[in-house]
Parts: structure tokens; C-alpha cells; sequence
């Protein structure tokens, strides 16, 4: 993927947890029950449904199964956890 590298820090039966760092603009699918996510360094977008949310370092949000394709932009670093 473009502008985005994954680093996966743990993969188990019931969790995962990695590491995004994001320079540029990354688009996703929301694949699973929920993403937890923390973001740990820089400021960056969250894009979903032609909306823009800020999302500094310290933001803390969960997007849930049903949020589908979403994009961030920017140049941060975010902790992301799902089963």
C-alpha cells in the first residue's frame, strides 16, 4: 500500500496490534468487528464518507465494522488493535 507501512507487532487467536506510519494519504477497508486506534506521533486526517476529522497526536477513536472504506492523511504514526 502507498504512503503506509505496517508493522504488526503481535498476531494472535483474539488480538492484533500494529503499527501504521502514514506520510502521505493510505486508504483502507474496515474488515474487522472494530479498530481500535491511538495516535502515538504527528497530526493527520481521518476520511470517511467525504468528512474530515482531525486526528492529532493524543486522539484515541474506534471505527466500527460498519464504517467500510476510509482513508488517513497526513504524517502520524498510530497504534491499531483488532481481534
Amino acid at each position: 500500500m502507498k504512503d503506509v507501512t505496517i508493522t504488526t507487532f503481535i498476531e494472535e487467536q483474539y488480538f492484533t496490534v500494529c503499527k501504521w506510519e502514514v506520510n502521505g494519504q493510505a486508504s483502507f477497508t474496515q474488515d474487522q468487528p472494530f479498530l481500535l486506534c491511538s495516535v502515538i506521533e504527528g497530526d493527520g486526517e481521518l476520511i470517511h464518507d467525504r468528512k474530515s476529522y482531525p486526528i492529532p497526536k493524543g486522539t484515541h477513536f474506534i471505527l466500527p465494522a460498519e464504517t467500510g472504506t476510509f482513508s488517513i492523511s497526513g504524517k502520524c504514526n498510530l497504534i491499531v488493535s483488532h481481534i
